[in-house]
């Protein structure tokens, strides 16, 4: 059995958030829906070593004579143009809908498909409240894997709790970009 390592990471901030529908990424076919989460730790982060000599443990338990293992933690420094990864580390985990994550608000009720499901009198919408650039705890299993010629550690998901707002990424309000129009106005070949 491959060693795995349970993780519960506090306090981090999440990008190309998609835990609520997995999603396929690409047309081939062999390619199936997974559920995505980005999740940035500042440098500083007090767990942080944990997770980076965790994640080089089982991939090295694993691959014990490869020289080039693939970790998930990369520098936002390094690796990232936009403004919000710099000062941080970040890593990518995934899971298959064959076992989606659970997520969580901050009073840990439960969501799936967007609606509570802990208090089907307290429903709410995480999925249209939640997003890129928030914060949060999750929890990761890190785990070997051998695809494609590549071998290292990777991060699953197994739960997400939203805890605060943040600043949003990679969203821009275009509000002002349109006038406001007339329903008579709108499709006629002069308008053109």
């Amino acid at each position: 059995m491959a060693d795995t390592k349970k993780m519960v990471l506090k306090n981090v901030r999440f990008d190309w958030v998609k835990v609520f529908a997995a999603e396929k990424f690409d047309d081939s076919p062999d390619s199936k829906p997974k559920f995505t989460i980005c999740v940035l730790l500042p440098n500083d982060h007090p767990q942080r070593g944990e997770f980076e000599t965790e994640s080089a443990r089982i991939a090295k338990a694993a691959f014990p004579k490869e020289k080039n293992l693939k970790l998930p933690l990369r520098s936002g420094d390094e690796d990232r143009e936009a403004a919000a990864y710099k000062g941080h580390m970040f890593f990518n985990a995934s899971a298959t809908d064959k076992y989606p994550p659970q997520v969580f608000d901050a009073q840990k009720m439960q969501h799936k498909n967007g609606a509570a499901i802990a208090d089907h009198n307290k429903v709410a919408d995480l999925e249209s409240t939640w997003d890129s650039g928030d914060w949060g705890n999750i929890s990761v299993e890190l785990y070997s894997f051998n695809t494609k010629g590549n071998k290292g550690c990777a991060v699953g998901i197994n739960a997400v709790q939203f805890v605060r707002k943040g600043e949003p990424l990679g969203k821009k309000d275009s509000s002002g970009d349109f006038d406001v129009e007339q329903a008579e106005e709108i499709g006629t070949d002069e308008n053109y």
